[in-house]
């Protein structure tokens, strides 16, 4: 088989680059199998997903939809549950709260999500504008990520699981802005040095921020605020 004009048609399985003249046109995505549709999609997903050279750069992007909705403040905080009995690794949640807009079931399903696989509809193939930062989340690689939101007196909670398909349902309360939650296992060792590194991100990328953003931990009770950007 003789390669294309550029050298590189040669080989490729299914539907194949055409020659008209010197035009090449290339297969649709309606004449790609399903399978190579997938695949795109997954690797769209996951170039989103380390798009940025820091993982934890996620949450300037978490910041920054928070802003967009028109929160009067962001508060990041965390908060870690040490190891049961014999187990070496603990769970840190990490929460980024915003008190804005939220979002109702239409934002979600056309703006936040659809780049990802629902447990019920598997389309990977589509992706809105909230979606392109909030898939960054997962370069820190979570164990679970929690998402409430609310909006026009719907509240919804929606669990993404590590292979990144979520589960939509409606929640029982009602719900002012969007709280995300993610759960990560780590030592304890791990702990101090990840939430110093979270700090570092809010100060270097919100310092100029018009709205405050505070960062606090949690061990019981209340937590102690600093505020990373803006002012309280």
């Amino acid at each position: 088989r003789h390669p294309g004009p550029n050298g590189h048609l040669a080989g490729l399985n299914g539907p194949r680059a055409r020659s008209t003249g010197d035009r090449v046109e290339c297969p649709t995505m309606t004449e790609l199998p399903r399978g190579d549709i997938q695949g795109l999609a997954d690797q769209a997903l996951d170039n989103l997903v380390h798009q940025f050279a820091r993982p934890l750069d996620f949450l300037r992007e978490l910041v920054q939809n928070s802003i967009d909705a028109g929160t009067p403040r962001v508060e990041v905080w965390t908060r870690f549950e040490p190891p049961a009995d014999g187990a070496e690794q603990g769970v840190l949640e990490i929460h980024v709260d915003d008190f804005g807009e939220g979002m109702d079931e239409a934002l979600i399903d056309t703006q936040l999500t659809r780049m990802f696989s629902s447990t019920k509809e598997g389309d990977l193939t589509k992706i809105g504008k909230f979606g392109i930062g909030f898939t960054s989340i997962f370069a820190i690689e979570p164990d679970a990520v929690l998402l409430r939101t609310g909006r026009h007196g719907e509240a919804w909670e929606l669990l993404f699981h590590p292979d990144r398909s979520f589960d939509k349902v409606k929640a029982a309360a009602a719900l002012t802005g969007t709280k995300i939650t993610l759960f990560k296992r780590m030592a304890p060792a791990e702990v101090a040095p990840f939430v110093r590194e979270c700090r570092w991100v809010l100060t270097y990328w919100c310092e100029h921020s018009d709205t405050p953003v505070l960062f606090g931990e949690r061990a019981s009770g209340a937590a102690g605020w600093w505020c990373a950007a803006g002012r309280v």
